[in-house]
C-alpha cells in the first residue's frame, strides 16, 4: 500500500465516494467476466471478418464489383466494435497476474493472451463482495446515524461539540485504502473476503466522516453519502406518513429531529429539490398534518392494521 496521508488535509466533505465505488465495481465485473467474454468476443470478431471477406469474394466472382459502400460501412462498424472490445479484454488479461488469487507463470508470456491460453481462463475466479457494495453500502450509514442520535442523548455536550468529538475519534482510524481512493486508483485483491471486508469497513468510516462534517458545517455535501429517492407525490403527504407512523410508535427508538434528518437526507421532491428544514419544522406540527384530509383516513386505517 502507499504511504500514509495526513488525514487533517483530506477534504472528506467533497468526496464523491459512490462515484468511485461505481467505477470500481464496474472494473471488477470486467475482471470477473473476462474468462467467458474474451473467447466469445474473439470468435465474434473473427466471424464478422470472415463474413466480410466471403461476401467480398462473392461480389467479385458474380459481379466483378466491390462491396457497396453502405454494406461495407456496416461490416466495418461491427468489426471496429468487436476489435475495441477485444483490445479492452486483452488489456484486462494483462492485469490478472496482479491478483493474488490468479496463478500464472510470469516467465512464460508467449501464450495466446500473453500469460494465459484459452484453457487457462476458466480457472480464473475473481468475485468481489458485490452483495455488500451494491446492496448494503447505504444501510450501514443509516445505522450509524441512529446510534449517533441515541448516544448524543447521554453526552453532556452541545450538538456541534459532540459531532466534533466523534469526528476526532474517526480520524484516528488507520485508513489503508484511502490513498488509492483519493488518487482514483484501482484496488486489487478485493476478491479476497477478508481484504474486501476491511475495505468495506473503511468505506463506512469515510461515509461517517462525510456525514459528521456535513452536520458540523450545517450544510449538505454536494455528493451526499446516501443516494436520495424521488418522491413524486405531494411532499406534505410524505411528511404526514412518517409523522403519523412515528406518533403511533411504529417508527420507534428515534427522535423527531432524527426523523427530519432522515427525510432531508433520503428524499427529493417531485421537482428534484431537497426538502427544506424550515418546511419540515412547519409540517411537523399536529395542527398541520391533521389538515391533510386526502391521506389521513387511509393512513389511520393502516396504522390500526399495523398495530
Amino acid at each position: 500500500m502507499e504511504d500514509k496521508i495526513n488525514l487533517k488535509e483530506v477534504d472528506f466533505f467533497n468526496l464523491d465516494i459512490d462515484k468511485y465505488l461505481d467505477w470500481l465495481i464496474d472494473r471488477y465485473k470486467l475482471f470477473a467476466s473476462v474468462k467467458n467474454v474474451l473467447p466469445l468476443v474473439e470468435n465474434l470478431y473473427n466471424d464478422i471478418c470472415i463474413r466480410k471477406w466471403e461476401y467480398y469474394k462473392h461480389r467479385m466472382k458474380t459481379r466483378q464489383a466491390d462491396i457497396p459502400e453502405k454494406i461495407l460501412n456496416l461490416y466495418d462498424n461491427r468489426i471496429q466494435h468487436f476489435k475495441n472490445q477485444l483490445t479492452e479484454y486483452k488489456e484486462i488479461c494483462l492485469e490478472l497476474p496482479l491478483f493474488n488469487s490468479v496463478e500464472c507463470d510470469l516467465e512464460n508470456h508467449n501464450k495466446k493472451y500473453t500469460y494465459f491460453d484459452e484453457a487457462d481462463l476458466p480457472q480464473i475466479n475473481i468475485q468481489m463482495m458485490l452483495f455488500w457494495l451494491e446492496k448494503f453500502r447505504e444501510t450501514e450509514l443509516e445505522d450509524f446515524i441512529n446510534e449517533l442520535d441515541i448516544e448524543f442523548l447521554r453526552y453532556p455536550l452541545k450538538t456541534k461539540a459532540f459531532y466534533n468529538q466523534k469526528l476526532k475519534e474517526l480520524i484516528k482510524y488507520n485508513f489503508v485504502f484511502l490513498p488509492h481512493i483519493l488518487n482514483g486508483n484501482f484496488i486489487y485483491n478485493l476478491d479476497n473476503n477478508k481484504t474486501c471486508l476491511q475495505f468495506a469497513i473503511e468505506i463506512d468510516k469515510i461515509k461517517q466522516i462525510i456525514y459528521l462534517e456535513s452536520q458540523i458545517k450545517g450544510i449538505e455535501p454536494e455528493h451526499p453519502p446516501i443516494k436520495k429517492l424521488n418522491w413524486n407525490a405531494k411532499t406534505n403527504e410524505l411528511v404526514t406518513i412518517f409523522y403519523m407512523l412515528h406518533e403511533a410508535g411504529i417508527i420507534g427508538t428515534t427522535t423527531k429531529e432524527n426523523l427530519k434528518r432522515f427525510l432531508i437526507y433520503n428524499f427529493l421532491d417531485k421537482n428534484n429539490n431537497t426538502l427544506s428544514s424550515s418546511y419540515l419544522n412547519d409540517i411537523f406540527k399536529p395542527e398541520k398534518y391533521k389538515q391533510n384530509k386526502n391521506i389521513l383516513p387511509v393512513l389511520t386505517k393502516l396504522i390500526e392494521v399495523l398495530k
